[in-house]
């Protein structure tokens, strides 16, 4: 998961928590359906929120391992998406997260 700044409608700054995926929500009038993207977050208390997307803010984050201190065999925890991987450089291409 990555860690991503909350905002709210004003623009300013509520806290911080970690990005699940990204999710639609819609609402239903009385001839039609309006559809959003929504992104699911996980808020430091633990609770989950959803946010539309212009309300969060991802944060750079730098994997604790870099490729350089890659070795083989050893598996090593994706910081983004958590997985423990053999090959980092491979993985990143596929990563989900």
């Amino acid at each position: 998961m990555r860690k991503v700044e909350i905002f709210n409608q004003k623009g300013i700054s509520e806290g911080f928590g970690s990005f699940h995926r990204w999710g639609e929500e819609y609402e239903e009038f009385e001839n039609d359906v309006g559809n959003c993207t929504i992104a699911i977050v996980e808020l430091d208390d633990g609770s989950i929120k959803t946010f539309l997307p212009h309300q969060i803010k991802f944060e750079n984050e730098k994997c604790e391992i870099m490729e350089s201190n890659y070795q083989v065999n050893k598996k090593t925890r994706c910081c983004l998406c958590g997985l423990m991987v053999t090959n980092m450089t491979q993985h990143r291409k596929y990563c989900k997260a």
